[in-house]
């Protein structure tokens, strides 16, 4: 599987660092046409070409609507841009295909967490936990999640008054999720560093 090294602007950092750490490890899919489909949009995703990767997965769930990754890859390339409302919609049918997956319940988290639904970012989050236990990612992510949430809380009109242990109100300030390196196989960088080793250099 390709590596690839996530480097972003900080105010970027809490969204797209916690999505880079519920997309690594994607499989690769059994079905040739469809693992072909998914490379060819990673590939536009690696560049920047968003819209053309939308397509491209967006063509393969139409050609091929039992596979479970097009559905992984076209949320997370709405999470990656910060289309929550769009990404929310794509988790949820993603994970009527794919529901023991616990990357897509904090994919959904993350998109509940950016459209203000914090307790229904917290079901989803506690769900990820359920199914996988000793994820780091998702004991980072629901701990911001709950911060964010006694945050809203404490500051219902979003003057910026800190929540309670000082914690900063500007979400982009920190990053939560303390990643220095990059994941062991992450998804595109749509910020064009380039992979650590080509595709055909790594199987899965």
């Amino acid at each position: 599987m390709t590596k690839f090294f996530i480097f972003l602007p900080a105010r970027f950092k809490t969204c797209f660092l916690a999505c880079a750490l519920i997309l690594a490890a994607a499989p690769t899919y059994a079905d040739p046409a469809v693992d072909a489909a998914v490379r060819q949009g990673n590939a536009l995703w690696q560049v920047r070409k968003f819209a053309e990767a939308e397509a491209v997965f967006k063509k393969a769930i139409a050609e091929h609507p039992n596979a479970r990754l097009p559905y992984d890859r076209l949320a997370g390339l709405y999470l990656i841009q910060n289309e929550a409302g769009k990404a929310k919609a794509a988790y949820q049918e993603a994970i009527i295909h794919d529901p023991e997956n616990p990357r897509l319940f904090l994919g959904l988290a993350l998109a509940y967490m950016h459209l203000k639904a914090y307790s229904q970012a917290e079901v989803m989050a506690r769900r990820a936990l359920e199914l996988d236990p000793d994820s780091p990612a998702a004991h980072k992510i629901a701990g911001y999640i709950e911060r964010k949430k006694e945050s809203a809380n404490e500051d219902p009109h979003g003057l910026g008054k800190p929540p309670a242990g000082g914690a900063p109100s500007n979400p982009h300030a920190v990053n939560p999720h303390g990643a220095t390196a990059a994941p062991s196989s992450a998804a595109p960088n749509p910020h064009g560093v380039r992979p650590e080793k080509p595709d055909s250099a790594k199987s899965d």
